[in-house]
């Protein structure tokens, strides 16, 4: 009922985009070789443009669960459309940017050779790092930031207290404590938010291996190649990981005709009784 599955559609086709890119190689092992040429450089424009796309529609999906359930700004189709034009525009323009704005005669070819693939060229190497690497571990910490700071303004551990922001913790078994901080949309959606922290676990189990191998190759050039191929078949993989985590998530969220009305206020939550809490008491016969 939201443009979350819009985002997610969007965050498949950059993943699709990735895993073409790769299996573009494919090629390389029928030729015996790795050749420069329009075939190379549409290899690695492609790769970049999945890599960068999916680090922005994850960020984009994070925001989103974000906003929907600690924000609750109501947000509408015109603007979800806006968003996506903007993140493929954006995902385009640094792709483009490349070639166009970057490459020069000294350094030679902007995409080209890579070790055994086609990437963007070591004459490149400050490109590498601020058009490739800073989007991904950008997207890659602030999602897990945002996520984490959902899950504790869900759970209410996190709770707004005359207007200001408070962290509190309880004991193990207190938790009922908690719930004085919660409303119905956060008891509707409290497992899915605890359950969501997975996408962006997921992300930096397939983004750090490679990562590690880039910045080694950074350093020498003797890295062997098995730890490519092995961090590269992990990083190629996190399209189907996005899709067994969503089928695998979607039996935590509530029944259809339960899911709450998400640009309903955030109310405060009364000091008095955040502080000293709800003493219980039973009936006792006389």
């Amino acid at each position: 009922h939201t443009h979350f599955q819009a985002y997610f559609v969007c965050l498949l086709l950059a993943n699709f985009m990735q895993a073409f890119g790769s299996t573009m190689s494919l090629r390389w092992l029928h030729l015996g070789g790795v050749y420069d040429g329009p075939l190379c450089a549409a290899q690695a424009g492609i790769a970049q443009g999945g890599n960068v796309g999916a680090a922005f529609w994850s960020f984009i999906i994070c925001l989103h669960l974000f906003n929907l359930l600690v924000l609750r700004i109501r947000t509408t189709k015109a603007v979800s459309w806006a968003i996506i034009a903007f993140g493929w525009s954006f995902t385009f323009a640094v792709v483009f940017s490349g070639p166009v704005a970057f490459q020069t005669a000294e350094k030679g070819h902007y995409f080209g050779i890579y070790r055994s693939s086609c990437w963007i060229t070591d004459g490149y190497r400050t490109e590498q790092i601020f058009l490739e690497f800073l989007p991904e571990y950008l997207a890659l910490f602030v999602n897990l930031f945002l996520h984490i700071l959902t899950a504790l303004v869900v759970r209410g551990n996190l709770y707004r207290v005359d207007g200001r922001w408070r962290l509190r913790f309880v004991p193990r078994g207190e938790e009922w404590k908690l719930a004085l901080a919660r409303d119905y949309n956060d008891n509707s959606m409290a497992r899915v938010a605890q359950h969501m922290v997975l996408y962006p676990l997921a992300y930096a189990a397939t983004i750090v291996p490679i990562s590690f191998v880039r910045l080694a190759q950074f350093r020498t050039s003797h890295v062997p190649g098995w730890t490519e191929i092995i961090a590269g078949s992990f990083f190629y993989l996190v399209g189907l990981i996005n899709v067994l985590l969503f089928f695998g998530t979607r039996r935590f969220f509530p029944e259809a005709a339960l899911i709450p009305e998400f640009e309903a206020k955030r109310g405060n939550v009364d000091k008095i009784v955040q502080e000293t809490g709800v003493v219980p008491f039973t009936l006792q016969r006389p």
